[in-house]
């Protein structure tokens, strides 16, 4: 289940057989129990395809992609 105690923090998510660096955002509005908002930048992943005039990528993540917290 997700937790609000992850909000702001980084995190390595697994998903489609690679690791990313990402950030919670926040408790997804549709599925608050089990997903959350995240984002993720070319300086924490520098091996992933995000444009350089791009903030960075955002997306939905199931809490059992997130392996381990960074900070």
């Amino acid at each position: 289940m997700t937790s609000t105690e992850l909000i702001g923090r980084k995190v390595v998510l697994f998903r489609s057989g690679r690791e990313i660096i990402a950030t919670i955002e926040r408790l997804d509005s549709t599925y608050p129990a089990t997903c959350y908002t995240v984002t993720w930048k070319k300086a924490d992943n520098p091996r992933e395809e995000i444009p350089a005039d791009c903030g960075g990528m955002y997306s939905i993540a199931h809490y059992t992609e997130v392996r381990s917290v960074l900070s």
